[in-house]
């Protein structure tokens, strides 16, 4: 009996192995459009956010005309790439990685504020820097996001794998499928 089901086992491995090799589908790339409006949409809701935050925080008990200003400007930017790293990924349809986007994001703002504070005394220059971060920030996490949904389209092909597994009163036939996200 038990070599009768063997050879089973064997003619449907070798059927399986025979057709063509089963392929991880995923959605279409989405054009530019989606993680843009995305980043856009979610960094101005993660700027604000952000910005009432370290406004709230950073106001002390004698607070006058401009408390709060300096946490609101700091917080604001880092709730503006959250939300813009969380909307270029979800615009993105979650192809890439947000964690990536996100430190691509603060690392573009580092060197921004990082220019522009060397450009001080600059003129208009240390205003222009800090108005072209966010739009800095926007184009390398749609670069990057897109950049990551591709690589993660390289899946290759996942065909079955078949196997003799050793038991104590002889040999099993296995058959297995390896999946993508353990690799």
């Amino acid at each position: 009996m038990r070599l009768r089901v063997l050879a089973a086992g064997l003619l449907v491995a070798a059927s399986l192995h025979a057709q063509t090799p089963l392929t991880m589908t995923r959605p279409a790339e989405p054009g530019l459009g989606g993680p843009v409006l995305g980043g856009a949409g979610l960094g101005a809701v993660g700027w604000l956010a952000g910005a009432l935050i370290g406004a709230r925080v950073n106001r002390g008990d004698r607070c006058y005309d401009e408390c709060g200003l300096e946490g609101a400007i700091v917080s604001g930017a880092i709730g503006g790439t959250i939300g813009m790293a969380m909307g270029v990924h979800l615009g993105n349809r979650s192809r890439g990685s947000a964690g990536v986007d996100f430190l691509v994001g603060a690392g573009v703002w580092g060197a921004g504020i990082a220019l522009a504070s060397a450009s001080r005394g600059a003129g208009d220059a240390q205003g222009l820097i800090l108005v072209a971060i966010p739009v800095a920030q926007m184009i390398t996490m749609v670069a990057i996001e897109r950049s990551e949904g591709r690589r993660k389209d390289r899946v290759a092909s996942v065909a079955p794998t078949i196997g003799l597994l050793p038991l104590k009163h002889g040999m099993r036939l296995s058959l297995g499928m390896p999946l993508p996200w353990m690799r």
